[in-house]
């Protein structure tokens, strides 16, 4: 069966919110006295923080003529559930980026599957492809994409884009993987160029600093910053040599293998025994009963048991054992106007919280404005361990119910919620 030119994803984590002081203790001079800017730079110690995750799709192949020089549009997965975004925020989007939305910016598996239809899709052209060719995808092993946890993922990808999707070697992407051999760190490099010349305005700078950005603001400039930052990427990147130096185009008559040059390894050799390798340990073992490419793939993906999950994401752990409820669970960094409608409220919560809240009438803070509703419960017989202790509240303008924390510190005209008087 034959490949055309391979395709590769990255991932990369953003946080675009300030990090408290409190919290934030690198043991480092910060700036001198006296200055009126300070840029520091969270470490992954700091990944409750995130904002956003990015995540790119990159072909083996390079043509100036095109826009990105031949290579697919952008996707960004923000924090949140997306429900109520307004269409007049997603037009000011920037065309050449996809935006996803995830309570936590993360790629779980439902979110993996969407970036397939609403992405993946769109980028990967299979009127390309001769007859008995498809397309191949190297990824790492995040559990959203693995046969193993997520079946789902590598059939969408065969159907809607007839490519399919190998599992690259666990803890060892950093050697063999195409985007992390130089160009996610392009990406942030020249994204991060690009928003400090736009801090250096005194304007923007007063309007970033100064708290009063709604989300909706910081989502779209985020998404011109890194269009920007990517079609600077790509027009710097040589993505063909790359996938050579990586091994990530390998031919079958081995002409290419002699331009294989790994990060931190300066010799090594391989041959056709090498398919009998444990792709988890790389032990020798009996060669496998499987004759056909896509099978083989197929049992890579899913014997790659230990998950990168971990690695990637902190809060993987305990989210891989989270199901969805109706209605999800909604992020609590949420930005909008102060409670000004003339509703009487009040002004500080009920006496004998949490029970005085059940049946109250609630009014919470999203990206546009306030939204009405009901306090139903709290939940505390949840076979999802992170739900319990939150409320489950009912609004006007939602079928489902959606889940807060509505912690005491939250509530007012300035926070996150606040209770109505009457029925």
């Amino acid at each position: 069966m034959g490949y055309t030119p391979r395709w590769g994803i990255y991932r990369h984590r953003y946080s675009v919110d300030q990090v408290p002081a409190g919290d934030f203790d690198p043991k480092s001079t910060y700036e001198v006295k006296g200055v009126k800017r300070v840029v520091i730079a969270a470490n992954e110690a700091f990944d409750k923080y995130r904002w956003l995750t990015l995540q790119v799709l990159i072909r083996n192949t390079k043509d100036p003529t095109k826009p990105r020089h031949g290579q697919p549009k952008l996707c960004l997965c923000f924090r949140g559930t997306g429900v109520r975004i307004p269409t007049s925020e997603k037009e000011q989007y920037h065309e050449d980026v996809i935006v996803l939305f995830q309570p936590k910016a993360w790629f779980d598996a439902l979110t993996c599957n969407k970036w397939v239809m609403e992405h993946a899709s769109q980028e990967i052209d299979k009127s390309e492809l001769r007859p008995g060719e498809r397309f191949l995808i190297l990824g790492d092993n995040l559990s959203g994409q693995t046969v193993k946890t997520n079946p789902q993922f590598s059939k969408l990808l065969s159907e809607l884009c007839s490519a399919d999707f190998w599992s690259l070697l666990a803890n060892n992407t950093d050697e063999i993987q195409v985007v992390d051999a130089g160009f996610g760190k392009l990406v942030k490099f020249e994204t991060e160029e690009i928003v400090t010349d736009w801090l250096k305005d005194d304007t923007n700078f007063e309007e970033w600093q100064g708290g009063r950005m709604s989300a909706s603001r910081k989502r779209i400039l985020m998404t011109h910053w890194y269009a920007a930052g990517y079609e600077r990427a790509c027009a710097r990147f040589d993505f063909v040599s790359v996938f050579e130096r990586t091994g990530s185009n390998l031919s079958a008559d081995g002409s290419t293998d002699s331009c294989i040059k790994l990060q931190g390894l300066e010799q090594f050799s391989f041959s056709d025994a090498d398919i009998n390798r444990d792709p988890k340990t790389g032990i020798m073992g009996t060669p496998p009963a499987i004759t056909n490419t896509i099978a083989i793939e197929a049992v890579a993906a899913a014997t790659a048991a230990d998950s990168e999950d971990d690695e990637n994401d902190p809060e993987s752990a305990s989210e891989a054992e989270e199901k969805e409820e109706s209605g999800g669970e909604t992020t609590e960094e949420l930005d909008g106007p102060d409670f000004d409608l003339d509703v009487d409220i009040y002004e500080d919560p009920p006496e004998n919280y949490p029970t005085s809240i059940i049946n109250k009438r609630i009014y919470h803070r999203y990206d546009d404005g306030w939204y009405p509703g009901t306090v139903l419960r709290q939940i505390t017989l949840s076979t999802v361990g992170s739900r319990n202790g939150k409320f489950a509240c009912k609004f006007t303008d939602s079928i489902n119910e959606i889940t807060h924390l509505l912690q005491l510190e939250d509530y007012g005209r300035t926070g996150h919620w606040t209770l109505a008087k009457g029925n």
